[in-house]
C-alpha cells in the first residue's frame, strides 16, 4: 500500500470505528488512523482553493461553515495522513487563516490541473512522494475517508480516485498522485482540452471502487460539492448537529444511518476553472 509514511500515536483505524469529538462528520470523519507508510515516502496534503467561485458567489474557502472556514476542514482531513499541508490561492489570506503555507499556480488560468500541477511541484521541491489533493468544497470529506483512499492506492498505480455518483464517475480533487504524475498533468494543464476525465485516463491513475470506500450513500454525501449557498447550508447543518443529522462514519461494509444525498453532489465544474 502507499501513503504517507508517518501515524499519528493513538491512531484508529477505519474499521475500528474509533473516533475524535469535533473534527466533522462524513464517512471517517474524526479519525486519526493514517495510511501505513508505502514505497512514495512522505505524503504532501495539497488543499485546492484557487477557484473562481461564481456560481457561489464569493469566495469559498474562508466562508464560514460549521464555525470554521470552509477550507480549514479540508486541513483537518489531510493533517492526520499527510506529512505536511499547504494550500493553492490566488489570495495570500488563505494560507494565513489556515496557517499553512500559501501557493499559487504555476501555470495561472488552468483550473484544478494548474493546482494539482503547483501542489506535485511542491511535492518534488521538497522531498515528498507525492500529494493528496483536495478542494476546499468538500468539508464533508474525513480523515478517515481520506486514510482509506491513501491504503487503496496501489503501488503500481500513478495516482489513486475515488469512484463517485457524480457525472465524471470519480472524484479527482479527491485523491493521491504520485510524483511520476507531474510531467502528465503540466501536459494536460497546457492542453486546450483540460479534461479532467481525459488527464486521469491518460495518467493511468486507478479508480478506487466504491465499497472499498463506504456505502454508497456515505460516500455521495461526503463528496457534496459546495458550489452554491444552498449546498453551504446544507452542509452547515450536518457540521454544527442540525436537525437532519450527519452522515455515518463507516467503513467499507458498514450500514448508514442519516440523511440520503444533499444538493450539488459530484463533480460538475471538476474540468472547468471554478474549484
Amino acid at each position: 500500500m502507499r501513503g504517507s509514511s508517518e501515524r499519528p500515536e493513538e491512531t484508529a483505524s477505519p474499521e475500528s470505528g474509533g473516533v475524535e469529538p469535533g473534527t466533522g462528520p462524513g464517512p471517517g470523519a474524526g479519525e486519526r488512523g493514517a495510511a501505513q507508510p508505502g514505497r512514495a515516502g512522505k505524503i504532501l496534503g495539497v488543499i485546492l482553493a484557487g477557484g473562481r467561485s461564481r456560481r457561489f458567489g464569493g469566495e469559498k474557502a474562508l466562508f464560514p461553515l460549521g464555525g470554521r472556514p470552509m477550507a480549514e476542514w479540508a486541513l483537518l482531513a489531510l493533517k492526520p495522513n499527510t506529512a505536511r499541508q499547504v494550500v493553492i490561492s490566488h489570495l495570500p489570506e488563505v494560507g494565513r487563516a489556515l496557517g499553512v503555507p500559501g501557493l499559487q499556480d504555476l501555470i495561472p488560468g488552468r483550473g484544478p490541473l494548474g493546482g494539482i500541477h503547483a501542489g506535485l511541484t511542491r511535492a518534488r521541491e521538497e522531498g515528498f512522494g507525492g500529494a493528496f489533493v483536495l478542494a476546499c468544497d468538500l468539508p464533508l470529506v474525513g480523515p478517515g475517508l481520506v486514510c482509506r483512499i491513501l491504503q487503496a492506492w496501489p503501488s503500481v498505480a500513478p495516482a489513486a480516485v475515488p469512484e463517485s455518483p457524480g457525472p465524471l464517475g470519480l472524484e479527482p480533487l479527491c485523491g493521491v498522485y504520485g510524483l511520476e504524475c507531474l510531467a502528465g498533468v503540466e501536459e494536460a494543464a497546457l492542453s486546450s482540452h483540460r479534461s479532467m476525465e481525459d488527464a486521469m485516463r491518460r495518467l493511468g491513475a486507478f479508480t478506487i471502487p466504491m465499497p472499498v470506500l463506504g456505502g454508497r450513500e456515505a460516500v455521495a454525501a461526503a463528496f457534496t460539492n459546495v458550489n452554491t449557498r444552498t449546498s453551504a447550508e446544507w452542509v452547515r447543518e450536518l457540521l454544527e448537529g442540525g436537525g437532519a443529522g450527519a452522515p455515518a462514519d463507516q467503513g467499507p461494509s458498514g450500514s448508514r444511518d442519516g440523511p440520503g444525498p444533499g444538493p450539488s453532489i459530484g463533480t460538475s465544474t471538476r474540468g472547468g476553472e471554478e474549484r
